[in-house]
Formats: structure tokens, sequence, C-alpha cells
């Protein structure tokens, strides 16, 4: 009797402690492992305190009954324990609906035909009790279900020992010895139901519960000493290998020991293949990489990398890893800044860019001219300025509308430029007012080319419903053929001077600054 009470407390000891274990994961539910684990626990608290129910029961009514609130554990420890394993090590995406469907099907299965086993027979051929000491246990006859049953569990837990097995092996440190916890809570279960169904147990007591309530301590180290719930063993897999951006992990020796996917094909060509190879080989193509890591530089790095056929940009950062102090390693990740680039691109068009026309706005006009002027001084060169003016604009806003206006603005700025040298700088003043600078030019040249400029508005045709709308231009142009100190401004201001003098003298017009008007001459 005394080794019964015994038996019997420690089953109801292992429940409890187990029920303990399924609360508290229950208060980390954020996490992905905390359900499956929490249920396997319970499985575990209805299997010992069923057993131990059965262990206590001396007639065959009361083995039955006691054998029905066991297989709501027993049934489902299969399934449940592989959907652990499954979770742990980051697999939980093919757990679809489909396939919980099929995890639960036999263990279902297993419980109806356990419950209604008095009408077919197909889990227990024959059910008796032996009265032998040191307690009665029930005799079974087994039916053909029962070896589907068995069959289904030992083949869950193969599956789940060889998904904590590749866990092992793939990590390192903390999540290694957690999978290694893991790995040894799933075979003392499986080795426990190696021992029964062979028959190798003392007095044929079922040590299956024994073995499952031994997993709970095991369980409770991964919790407790490796923080199993708190510290999501598949950060690896969904945060690591999820990361948008090339993540590269370098050890002391400088050697390559792993990468995520993003960095596979864009600087690793040969992927997982690289892993162990030294660093140099790895970022030979990109030498400012290899000397950051090299000369272990924390400042970040920026750098082109050309990848299926665009250019993209990256800012590097590398990053020591710790343990205990001691340096073991670094990360080094590439922030994709390739949007950032191209934006402040835009955002510096926009600053320097007349939105409508495209060409230089005023600010960006000046700040070039600006240098070339200074270019002009030191080397006594000449340089011109335009400033042009469409002819009765307002009456084309009017007539046509502020659209249509826009429209002309466009077409003449594109054919002003058309019509300009390269290295002449051309910007929209303001309003229907367009501006040059011609380096080392003189004003009679920039009178030619001004009157080209007139020549080719006088010939555009921009369509506007029915019709075509036309326009001229007046322009004024002054130069300097020995700078003497003069200034952007200075000369401007005679252009301008010109300008008024070509619109007061009937426009569409090219006047030179003291004045002297070039009318319609051709002046090539």
């Amino acid at each position: 009797m005394e080794l019964k009470s015994a038996v019997i407390a420690l089953l109801i000891f292992s429940g409890f402690l187990c029920l303990l274990l399924a609360f508290y994961a229950l208060k980390h539910r954020n996490t992905p492992t905390a359900f499956p684990f929490a249920a396997a626990m319970m499985i575990i608290t209805v299997y010992s305190c069923g057993y131990a129910f059965e262990l206590h029961s001396t007639t065959l009514k009361g083995i039955k009954l006691a054998l029905r609130i066991e297989y709501l554990g027993i049934s489902f420890i299969p399934a449940v324990w592989l959907i652990l394993a499954v979770i742990y090590t980051g697999r939980q995406k093919i757990l679809t609906p489909a396939v919980y469907f099929l995890l639960f099907l036999i263990p279902a299965m297993t419980l109806i035909l356990h419950y209604t086993n008095d009408m077919h027979h197909l889990f227990y051929k024959h059910l008796d009790i032996s009265g032998g000491p040191p307690f009665p246990l029930a005799v079974i006859t087994k039916g053909v279900w029962y070896y589907v049953h068995i069959i289904n569990s030992n083949l869950a837990a193969l599956i789940g020992n060889f998904l904590y097995i590749q866990w092992i092996i793939r990590n390192k440190g903390p999540y290694r010895r957690q999978g290694i916890a893991m790995l040894a809570a799933s075979l003392a279960p499986w080795a426990g139901n190696t021992f029964y169904q062979a028959g190798l147990t003392p007095y044929g007591l079922d040590i299956i519960p024994f073995s499952l309530t031994l997993s709970g301590p095991v369980f409770a180290l991964a919790l407790f000493k490796y923080k199993m719930l708190d510290l999501s063993p598949i950060a690896r897999d969904i945060v690591f290998d999820g990361m948008g951006d090339p993540v590269i992990v370098i050890d002391s020796s400088f050697r390559m020991v792993d990468c995520n996917p993003a960095s596979i094909g864009l600087i690793l060509p040969e992927g997982p293949a690289s892993i162990g190879s030294d660093i140099s080989s790895v970022l030979g193509p990109y030498p400012d990489l290899l000397a950051q890591v090299r000369e272990e530089r924390s400042t970040s790095l920026e750098i082109m990398i050309a990848a299926r056929g665009a250019e993209r940009y990256f800012r590097s950062r590398l990053t020591p890893i710790l343990h205990r102090g001691r340096k073991i390693g670094a990360i080094l990740t590439l922030n994709d800044i390739t949007e950032h680039n191209r934006l402040m691109m835009k955002l510096k068009e926009l600053a320097t860019t007349d939105e409508l026309t495209g060409i230089s706005n005023r600010r960006r006009f000046f700040n070039l001219s600006a240098v070339e002027i200074l270019k002009a001084q030191r080397s006594g060169r000449p340089f011109s300025a335009m400033m042009i003016d469409l002819d009765h604009f307002k009456a084309v806003n009017d007539t046509y509308g502020h659209a249509a206006g826009d429209r002309v603005l466009a077409a003449a700025a594109s054919a002003l430029a058309s019509g300009l040298r390269a290295g002449d700088i051309f910007g929209r003043y303001g309003g229907e007012e367009f501006t040059v600078f011609l380096p080392e030019t003189l004003p009679e040249t920039a009178a030619v080319i001004a009157q080209r400029l007139k020549e080719r508005i006088e010939d555009l045709d921009i369509p506007e419903g029915p019709r075509n709308i036309k326009i001229t231009v007046s322009i004024g142009v002054a130069g300097i053929h020995s700078p003497n100190g003069e200034d952007l401004d200075s000369v401007l201001k005679l252009a301008d001077t010109a300008l008024y003098h070509a619109k007061n003298s009937g426009r569409n017009r090219v006047e030179t600054s003291p004045g002297h008007s070039l009318g319609n001459q051709l002046l090539y």
C-alpha cells in the first residue's frame, strides 16, 4: 500500500506542477510558444490525475472511468507536442487550417472510438482488470485503432525530435541550450512510451505519465534559466531573416558566420555558400566595406551597389558583438537609403528648378552666374546677359485661360533653351520673364544669339483648341568686354533697360545696351 500511495501522490504532485507551468505560460501569451506549451502542460495534468485515479480504482468500472479521463489528454498529446515543436523552431507558417485539421483528426477519432469502444471494440478488443499486487491494473487486448494511435504518437514524436535537432545544429549560445532542453523534454515521454509498449516497465505500470511529468522540470529549466517564453526562440528566423536590409555576421577571426536573405544576390552572389569564408573574399568587390570591417570602424559609410540593373545606395554600420565584456564578432548592417537619396535629390531639384518650365529658378540662376562672373573677373574674359519678356502675355491668359498660359510659358522656355549653347545659363526670372547669362561672350555675339532666340519664338505654334497660339518676345542684351569689378546685378540692370527700350519700340525686338536697336535685322 505504501508504494501505491507514493505513486499516486507523485502523479498528483506532477500534475499540479504542470498546471502551474500552464498558468505561467498563459501569463506570457503574447509569445508564440505560450499556447501550445500551456496546452501540453494541461494535457499532462489531465493524464497524470486520470492515471492516479486508475491506480486508486479497484473495480473494472472505476478503471474504465479513469481511462476515459486519461484519454481526454492522451488522445491529443501527439498533435500538441508536434505543434509546440513546429512553432518553437519558427515553422508556424505551415500550420494552416488544413494542417491543423489533419493533426487533430486522428486524436479526435481516438477519443471518439475510445468512448464508444463497447459498440465496436476497435480500440480495445478486450478490457479486464488484474488483481495482482501492489495495485490492480487494466489488462487490455489492443484493437486496430489502438495501433493507429500508437503509430501516430511515435510519428509525431519523431518529427518533433527531428525539428529540435535541426534547431540545435543551426543555432548557438542560449538558443542552442534552449533547443537541447526542449529536445530532452520531448525525448522523455517518447522513451517512456517505448518501454511501456515493449512491456519492460515494473509491475506492467504505465510509465508514460511519469515520463511526461519529468518533462515539466525540464521545461521549467528552459523557462526560468533560459527564459524560453521571454526570449522568443524564433527571433532569428522571423526578425533576422525578415529584415529588408542586408545583414552579415562576422566572427572575431573575420569570417562570415551568418547572413540574412536580403544580402543574398546583392553583396553575396553565392549566398549561404559563403558562410565560413574569410571576409576578404566575401567583401573583395567592396574595398571600402572591407576596410571598415578590417579596421573595425563604427562610423557609417555610404556606398553604391549596382544590383539587378539598378543603382542602390546603402549606409553601412558595424556593430560589435560583446559577450561578458569580450568582443566575439561584429554585425555589418547595410541600410538601404536609395529612396532617401532620391527624395533628397528631388528636394534639391525643387529648390533649384522652376517647376513649370523645368529650367533653373531665379536663385539657381544667380548662384551659377555669380560663379561665372568670378571666373571672368580673374581671367579678364567678357560676358553678357539677356532679359527676355513674352509680349502681351496677359492677353494670352485673358483669352485662353491660365492653363493655356502655363503651356505657353513651358513651350517658350523649351524653344529658348534649344537655341542656347551648352555653357549658357538659362533661368526663369519671374512671371513671363526669362534671363540668360552668357560666359566668355561679347555683347555683339550675345545680340546675334538673342536674334536667333527671337526668331525661334516667332516660329512657335502652340496648339490650343481649333487654332494655334502665336507669341513674340522682346529681348534686352548687355555685356562687358573687359570686366572691372562689374557684378551680375549691374549687367542685368543694363539688359533690363535695353528690354524696356525694346518694348517701347514696338516689341518683338532685340535691343542692346545702351539702347542700340537691332530691330529685325539678321545679324548672322
